[in-house]
């Protein structure tokens, strides 16, 4: 019965790992990896000497004397440690600070923009409103015949 309920432990943990890396929830965090490594390793070996005695029956040490190559391919899962407490909010209020400076050094630009306007718009008014004094009759009729008016 052991087996039974090991088997589908293990059947629930590898439907974990085909579903995906990533951080599936705080309960299921330590069963599923976070990464998955893929490498290769070359090596050259050389041995000479004695060993020690490692089993009951053998009478002396064994004695050593070989040269070699190792070509290895490895693959490991990885898995980082969980947070034990919330992450703080800090990355938040950055995104939020920068997302407001740019909003606050696009509004200095247009305002700077609708100052300019405002000036060219101030200056057109002045000079509209000289033209029309200048062509308003008792002005013109007081130029026109030399008393001097405004």
């Amino acid at each position: 019965m052991k087996w039974v309920i090991l088997y589908f432990i293990g059947l629930f943990a590898f439907a974990q790992l085909l579903a995906g890396c990533g951080n599936p929830g705080k309960a299921l965090n330590f069963i599923t990896p976070d990464r998955l490594g893929i490498g290769m390793s070359q090596g050259n070996m050389n041995a000479f000497g004695e060993s020690n005695k490692f089993m009951k029956n053998q009478p002396n040490a064994m004695e050593m004397d070989f040269r070699g190559e190792t070509d290895a391919i490895n693959v490991w899962l990885e898995w980082d440690f969980p947070s034990w407490s919330e992450p703080s909010d800090y990355d938040r209020f950055l995104r939020e600070r920068v997302r407001t400076l740019q909003l606050e050094k696009t509004l200095l630009v247009v305002e700077k923009s609708l100052k300019k306007q405002n000036e060219v718009i101030e200056e057109k008014e002045k000079t509209i409103e000289r033209i029309d004094r200048q062509s308003m009759w008792p002005y013109k009729l007081t130029d026109q015949y030399g008393t001097g008016g405004a």
